[in-house]
């Protein structure tokens, strides 16, 4: 079934191919954002398709023994979404093992002659890995004209050394631009001969485009970028200069990221040995964030506060610590050696100011606590062998885990610090151990869960074992859940109406916008929008 949206002057009509039938693979092409049409005088046109999927049809990379079929990967390109017979066809290659791992290659068309005055080019992707020959969804892509009158040229362009992630090996930049015409779009190069963008902004809006992930050079050098706009030329290539990144003014969004997550942390929760240097790194980051800084100001400011977040420790609990101080504050100095009852009695202080202060991590607790346990088993008589004390009596080794149980999304990356406290042993140690993962990249390190890329279980099961007793453990139980996403229609629709058959959906699940225009109207094609941008291939209801 092919579904063509409604057209109307200067509303642009996408064709969408939303049927399946023998020898369709129901998978979909590269996105158009990795095909790039050059639309030159004369037979000279080129396309290049990235990212096109090759699928081993035996073996696999990792075994280094892969067989690729030799119609998989290949590109098929058509004037239109019905016709039959391609108007070129070539087979992508693998240039870098890093598309061999990834199963990816990159088709190059050269000499073509496509339409003049521009418009949509039509393509699949061939896939002979299985029984039989398939080809996956039609997908097009716009072209410019040959000639005309480029976009116009931006009043300002602006780089800034972006303040996000850690760059250690590589430098990233915020590219904006302004005084452009809407709807223009700004293709990055990062040289001048470069045959495909690294990044693509979205269409301009009241004249201004913005985008970060610009890389850059740490020594300094220049971005390229071309103008792109429906209906006019490609304009032509503009180099934008810098020099060192650190230089730049610095894009603070990363910066004030951090300052907010900081911000949210209360003094009283946090111990007093780390807390000063924490709020000094703070109060600097802030200062910094207020001023027009360089990259080299922000990043320092940046990683200072990053620095005083990690080495900020919350304030424990003291509840286990306090019983033993009471269970074991009743020794006398006559019944004991001088030598063993002067180290009873430094622990044991030890031990009382923590509970009186409650101003100690967990993890300094924790070692006062087996100091203090350690100077009552070497309690020595007094005028006799050394011996063990009777009491207290040996306590049975016990082990909790906290939290027991929790929910957390699907999204991968680190999600929960757990903790084990053990009890009645020297030994406080503890061996993690993860449970009912799907995933070899869901882990748990030293207590703390960092969910995998692929991970597709619904519940895990964390366990703590005791080194000092192996017959202890404590488990917590953890759901995984797909989050819902809010489905929300424009308010400003007029002269007819749209309803979603959901107010809510989670990934994978199909939401069904049904637009009925009023009498006497009819849908304007290309004016349905998703996230602000018109769907290119979406289930479409049209009343």
């Amino acid at each position: 079934m092919l579904l063509s949206p409604i057209t109307a002057p200067g509303v642009q009509s996408v064709e969408l191919e939303l049927f399946e039938k023998a020898g369709i693979d129901n998978t979909a092409s590269p996105y158009e954002r990795n095909v790039t049409v050059r639309n030159n005088e004369g037979a000279k046109d080129t396309v290049i398709v990235d990212n096109v999927q090759m699928i081993y049809s035996s073996g696999s990379y990792a075994q280094g023994n892969g067989v690729i079929a030799e119609d998989t990967g290949k590109v098929r390109l058509f004037t239109d979404l019905t016709s039959e017979e391609p108007i070129a066809i070539a087979k992508a290659e693998q240039p870098t093992e890093g598309h061999k791992q990834r199963g990816v290659g990159i088709a190059t068309f050269e000499n073509l002659e496509l339409n003049p005055e521009g418009g949509r080019l039509y393509y699949d992707v061939l896939d002979a890995s299985g029984t039989e020959v398939s080809h996956s969804r039609r997908a097009s892509v716009y072209y410019a004209p040959e000639t005309g009158t480029a976009p116009t040229a931006p009043a300002s362009t602006t780089l800034e050394r972006t303040t996000r992630g850690v760059q250690l090996r590589d430098q990233y930049g915020k590219f904006t631009a302004t005084g452009l015409e809407d709807g223009t779009s700004v293709w990055i190069y990062t040289a001048k001969d470069a045959k495909t963008a690294v990044l693509r902004t979205m269409p301009a809006e009241n004249g201004t485009v913005s985008i970060e992930r610009v890389p850059l050079k740490k020594e300094g050098g220049s971005i390229f970028y071309e103008l792109h706009k429906e209906g006019k030329p490609v304009s032509q290539m503009y180099e934008l200069t810098y020099k060192d990144p650190m230089t730049l003014n610095a894009d603070l969004t990363g910066l004030n990221e951090l300052i907010a997550k900081c911000s949210a942390i209360q003094e009283a929760d946090c111990t007093s040995a780390t807390w000063t240097a924490f709020q000094t790194a703070l109060t600097a980051a802030k200062e910094v964030a207020k001023s027009t800084a360089t990259g080299a100001q922000a990043e320092e400011a940046r990683a200072n506060l990053n620095e005083a977040y990690a080495n900020l420790r919350f304030k424990g609990n003291v509840q286990r610590l306090n019983e033993l101080c009471q269970q074991y504050g009743s020794y006398k100095a006559e019944d004991y050696t001088s030598a063993s009852f002067n180290v009873y009695t430094k622990a044991l202080d030890a031990a009382k100011k923590a509970v009186e202060t409650r101003d100690y991590s967990n993890h300094e607790i924790e070692q006062i606590r087996i100091a203090l346990e350690n100077a009552v088993r070497g309690l020595k008589k007094a005028d006799t062998e050394p011996t063990t004390p009777t009491d207290p009596k040996p306590e049975e080794v016990t082990i909790t885990i906290d939290p027991k149980e929790i929910t957390i999304d699907n999204a991968p990356g680190l999600k929960q610090q757990f903790t084990a406290q053990v009890s009645g042993a020297s030994d406080a140690s503890v061996i993690w151990s993860i449970s009912g993962n799907t995933s070899k990249d869901t882990k748990i390190d030293n207590g703390l869960l960092c969910l995998g890329q692929d991970e597709t279980a619904k519940t895990l099961t964390i366990t703590a074992t005791a080194k000092a007793d192996s017959s202890k453990v404590a488990t917590a139980t953890v759901h995984i859940e797909v989050p819902s996403h809010s489905v929300k229609v424009s308010e400003t629709v007029t002269n007819g109406t749209i309803t979603a058959d959901k107010q809510t959906a989670k990934k994978g699940e199909t939401v069904t916008l049904t637009v009925t225009p009023a009498e006497g109207f009819e849908l304007v094609a290309g004016s349905l929008k998703f996230n602000g941008a018109t769907p290119s291939s979406c289930p479409v209801r049209m009343l």
